[in-house]
Order: structure tokens, then C-alpha cells, then sequence
């Protein structure tokens, strides 16, 4: 039987043990199920992306967050993107892949299309449930006494963050872009 040695939860300097992942470990990607803030101008070949129409966003037939998996997979061997619905919260999926981790990174973001609206869930109350989506990651971490890197990158206003103490939250940009993304890894590469 082997025994982690690691202490309970997310590390004390979660951006630099990230960093420095050897290329055999698991990076675990935790995306919102949603159409992130800025994603129907998102083009990733251009930092400058042009306008996509409304019908783009209504037929959107992949994960918006599968570039950010791409750009990292260049930089990390073993990525793992599983997405989360806000409002179901954590799974014994999640859980599954969590126990293999060596490293996690949970996105919060601003939904693209405005709440509230409809009888829609409130920009507000959908952070709250993404906040309690990556408190359950560390309640998981805990429960197996498994210590790894865990960071929030968060897209939308600055002020609207989830506000999870024990992880490292790095807002990135008011809305998810090509330009975002490579900041993501850039700050995930910076001395690797």
C-alpha cells in the first residue's frame, strides 16, 4: 500500500507547484458547462476577434472551454478536462478524476448571455454555485488527506470572483478570448 504523504488540501503556493509539474503528472481542468463572458467574439487564431451573431451562440456544438484545454495540453502531457454543471455541483465523477490528480485548476466565468432574464438564474447565484463547486473539490481533497495545487482562473468582472480562501484565485480578464487564454498559460508556464 502506498501512502500519500501530502497534507490535507490545496498547497500553501498552488502557482508555483503548477508550475513546475514534472510531464508525468495529471493536470486536472474543471470547466463551468456554460457559454462563458466574451465567448460568442472568441476567435482563436485572432486576438481581435470579430463580431459572431447571437445564432452562434444558440448552436454552439462544442465545450467554449476546450481551447483553454488545447493551449494547456501543449505545455502539459496528461490534461483531464471534465466540465461541471453549476447547479448539480460535484460529482462522483468529478471525484473520480479528482482522486488522480497531481494539479487543478477549476475556471469560474460570467455567464455570456445575460441572467436574470426569463426566470433565468442571476449572474450572482450562478457564482455562488461555482464557488460551491470548488469548495467541494477541496471538501473531496480533504476527505482522502490528498495535498495537490489547486487555482481558480475566473472570466468576468474582477469584483465578481468567488471568494474561496483556501485556493488561489487569479481573476484573468472580463471576458474569456484568445488573448485570455494565453495569459492562462503563461502564467502556468512562467518558469517551467
Amino acid at each position: 500500500m502506498q501512502i500519500d504523504s501530502k497534507p490535507t488540501g490545496s498547497s500553501s503556493h498552488p502557482m508555483a507547484e503548477l508550475r513546475n509539474l514534472p510531464a508525468s503528472s495529471v493536470l486536472l481542468l474543471l470547466t463551468p458547462i456554460m457559454v462563458p463572458s466574451g465567448f460568442s467574439n472568441y476567435d482563436k487564431r485572432d486576438t481581435k476577434p470579430p463580431e459572431i451573431s447571437k445564432a452562434r451562440i444558440d448552436k454552439i456544438d462544442t465545450d467554449p472551454f476546450e481551447h483553454l484545454g488545447r493551449a494547456l495540453s501543449k505545455h502539459y502531457q496528461r490534461i483531464r478536462h471534465v466540465p461541471y454543471v453549476p447547479s448539480v455541483g460535484f460529482t462522483e465523477t468529478h471525484e473520480a478524476f479528482l482522486m488522480k490528480a497531481d494539479g487543478i485548476i477549476i475556471v469560474t466565468s460570467e455567464p455570456e448571455q445575460k441572467l436574470g432574464a426569463s426566470g433565468a438564474p442571476s449572474t450572482e447565484a450562478v457564482l455562488s454555485k461555482q464557488a460551491d463547486f470548488a469548495e467541494s473539490v477541496l471538501t473531496a481533497l480533504d476527505d482522502e488527506d490528498r495535498r495537490v495545487p489547486v487555482a481558480n482562473f475566473h472570466f468576468g468582472d474582477e469584483l465578481s470572483k468567488p471568494d474561496v480562501p483556501e485556493i488561489e484565485n487569479v481573476w484573468v480578464a472580463d471576458k474569456y478570448s484568445a488573448r485570455a487564454v494565453a495569459r492562462i498559460v503563461q502564467l502556468l508556464k512562467t518558469s517551467k
